[in-house]
Order: structure tokens, then C-alpha cells, then sequence
């Protein structure tokens, strides 16, 4: 039987994301540093580096979210919609042992879809408000086509496949066959009725860890 440490597998997730934040930080820095060294590139790079600043202000604010939750990998908000560490682990579980539906993207369960590459992107189907098509296209030309998921919560999820004429379409077509039934709430379709029916049903996420979903 498979297992997992979620905690672990957070904390491994939370620390690459910290080092890419430190990177980017750093070669606005390198380059800030440049440009103030340099006069006859300092003119004509001046409003870049400006709109750079904002966006490591940005960066910089993501990271100190990011850190809190290194040092208390609970206050995750994976851990404020399914509950305590126990919890997930036992939803990521069954998911990896006892699935309904697997591919290279996804695992399917009665009450749950998981994401293989990434434990933290879980989806209660039972809370699941709305689900629709997503296609993506440069130049008109169809690049990938997927599945996006809306819970309670108000949060996206994009089951996502590079676009093979007629094996992705048929695959998406098992897929929404596949969820439907088991997503007693939501509308199916991407309408103006769809986005007023999310707005209605929102739930802000309960801030306490005990939650047994």
C-alpha cells in the first residue's frame, strides 16, 4: 500500500517555492545594481526598473505567506477546508489505493479528485458548485482543452490536456461522464446564470483545524 506524509510533502512544497522567491528577488536586485552602475543604460531602463520594484514588493509579500506557513504547516489553507492532518491524509490515501478513475493528470474517487502532481489540490466533489470546458488556443489553433472545477470555496481548479484530435475530446467527454453524478451541486456551464449561482453559494473558509469533511 502506498503512503504519504502530507506534512512533509507541504513543508518540501512551501521551501521550493520560498527559494523561488528568493531568486527572483535576487536577480532584481543583480540588475538594480547594474543599472545604477551603469549610466548609459540607467535613462532608458528607469520606468522597467520601477514596475520591477512594484513586483518584487509583490513577491516579497507572497513570501512572508509563505513563511508563516513553513512554521506551521496547519494554517495551509488545504488543512482549513478538510480538516486536520489525519484528515487529508486519509483522503490522499484513498485516492492512491481505492480510486474510481486514474490518469496522468488526476485520480477520481467517490467523494474526492485528486491531483497527481500536486497533493495540496484536492477537490470535494460533494462541494463542487460549478464545472465547465476551458480550451486554449494561439492563433486559432487549438493548443490543450481541459475541465475547470469551482468548489464552495470560490477556488479554480483546471484539470488540463494538450489537444490531440479526437483522444482529448473523448477523454474529456468520459471525464465530464465521470463527475457529473458525482457533483450533485453543481451547474455544468459557463453562463452569466453559473457566476450569480457561485456568488450565492460561497462559503468563506472556516479558520479552525477540526473539521471533518
Amino acid at each position: 500500500m502506498k503512503n504519504v506524509d502530507i506534512k512533509k510533502y507541504i513543508r518540501n512544497q512551501v521551501i521550493s517555492q520560498i527559494t523561488g522567491y528568493i531568486l527572483v528577488i535576487l536577480l532584481f536586485f543583480l540588475l538594480a545594481i547594474y543599472v545604477l552602475l551603469n549610466e548609459s543604460v540607467r535613462k532608458d531602463v528607469c520606468g522597467l526598473l520601477i514596475i520591477l520594484s512594484f513586483f518584487s514588493l509583490y513577491v516579497l509579500y507572497k513570501m512572508y505567506d509563505v513563511v508563516f506557513i513553513l512554521f506551521d504547516i496547519e494554517k495551509h489553507k488545504l488543512f482549513k477546508k478538510f480538516g486536520c492532518v489525519n484528515n487529508v491524509e486519509r483522503i490522499v490515501l484513498e485516492a492512491m489505493n481505492n480510486f474510481l478513475y486514474e490518469d496522468e493528470r488526476i485520480w477520481i474517487t467517490k467523494n474526492y479528485l485528486i491531483f497527481r502532481n500536486d497533493y495540496t489540490k484536492i477537490v470535494n466533489l460533494q462541494k463542487v458548485l460549478a464545472i465547465y470546458g476551458y480550451v486554449h488556443s494561439i492563433n486559432i489553433t487549438t493548443t490543450g482543452k481541459g475541465i475547470v472545477l469551482i468548489d464552495e470555496y470560490g477556488e479554480e481548479f483546471l484539470i488540463y490536456y494538450p489537444y490531440i484530435p479526437f483522444y482529448t475530446v473523448k477523454k474529456l467527454q468520459r471525464l465530464f461522464d465521470i463527475l457529473l453524478p458525482l457533483c450533485p451541486k453543481a451547474h455544468v456551464g459557463y453562463s452569466p446564470k453559473t457566476l450569480r449561482y457561485i456568488e450565492e453559494n460561497i462559503t468563506p473558509l472556516n479558520l479552525n483545524c477540526n473539521e471533518k469533511s
